[in-house]
């Protein structure tokens, strides 16, 4: 691990531990470091976003877009910080953009919902928010039962009752 990730770490831990003022000034240490380092951008600007400064956050999204714009949670993030500057045609492209590079989780499509609702588009509002419900359950029964789900070998019984894979 380089210096600038170790920065970029060390960010990501006062975050947690609710030190914004540390947290920002490793991030400050990593972009001067490197100044094309996107994730660091976009950490920072989670970082103004956990402590309402949406215009700051969206600043600092918006670098790590240009450094990278193909990385999808970056435009959810934005998209997140526009939602709560009641920007909702902004909120919504970023959210659309986001799941169109393929991010496929249960708080895009809830925030998209949120944001078509504000538009007063509520047939995309429900969809969305059923849509939403749909991948919670499904990375919810994931997360639960990560540890205990087969892998498929191949080596499947059908004579088995239990439907348990053959030991070797």
């Amino acid at each position: 691990m380089d210096i600038v990730e170790t920065y970029l770490g060390m960010g990501h831990f006062f975050i947690e531990d609710k030190a914004y003022d540390l947290a920002i000034n490793a991030l400050n240490k990593a972009t001067e470091l490197s100044p094309d380092f996107a994730e660091a951008f976009c950490t920072r600007g989670l970082c103004y976003y956990i402590q309402d400064k949406f215009d700051e956050a969206v600043c600092e999204i918006n670098k790590a877009i240009e450094l990278k714009p193909d990385v999808a949670m970056y435009y959810a993030n934005r998209g997140l910080a526009h939602s709560y500057q009641e920007k909702h045609l902004e909120a919504l492209a970023d959210f659309n953009k986001a799941i169109s590079l393929g991010l496929n989780e249960s708080f895009v499509y809830s925030h998209r919902g949120e944001a078509y609702a504000e538009l007063g588009k509520f047939a995309q509002s429900e969809e969305d928010f059923n849509h939403a419900i749909t991948l919670n359950f499904i990375e919810t029964i994931l997360d639960d039962n990560k540890d205990e789900i087969p892998m498929d070998d191949g080596n499947y019984n059908e004579n088995d009752d239990a439907g348990k894979k053959d030991q070797k």
